[in-house]
Order: structure tokens, then sequence, then C-alpha cells
């Protein structure tokens, strides 16, 4: 592959040239599979956790996982890891 973009460069101090589907993900900030695009971080942020009470009682409040996103979900199920593991605060 580097012989590829060596040949394709006139001279060894040149840039070497973006592919035009790097550029076309870019300027869409979609996937290939039209997922939008974030970095590694934001797709591996723990899901919120939040504290919930009922209206009807509140007295008593438990934890509650939000759902990841479509793109979140698939990349923790990618790393086998499991997003709704609550540990107990």
């Amino acid at each position: 592959m580097r012989a590829a973009a060596d040949a394709q460069r006139g001279s060894l101090v040149e840039s070497a040239q973006v592919p035009p589907a790097v550029k076309a993900k870019a300027d869409r900030k979609r996937s290939p599979e039209g997922f939008p695009m974030y970095s590694l971080f934001e797709l591996l942020r723990a899901p919120a956790l939040n504290h919930v009470t009922l209206a009807e009682n509140n007295q008593h409040e438990f934890p509650l996982v939000a759902q990841p996103m479509v793109l979140q979900a698939k990349t923790f199920a990618l790393l086998g890891a499991n997003s709704y593991k609550i540990v107990s605060s």
C-alpha cells in the first residue's frame, strides 16, 4: 500500500494525497453504513445512570440506565462489553 502511495507522489517531499473515499466520508460526516461519526471516546462513554422516583411514592429511588445510541450499543457489542452492568454506589 505504501508503494502505491509513493508511486502517486511526484516527489518524496510532496504531501500524500487524501483518497477520495476518505474525503467523502469527512465531507458527509457519516460512516459508509450511514452512522454519524463520533470519536471512540464518545462511543465508549458509559450511558447515563439516572436515579428515578415514582410520582405516587417519592420515598423510594431506584437506578435506571439510559438506553445507549444504536452505534454506541453496536460498539459495546463488538468489544464484548456489557453497557448495562450496574455498579452499586
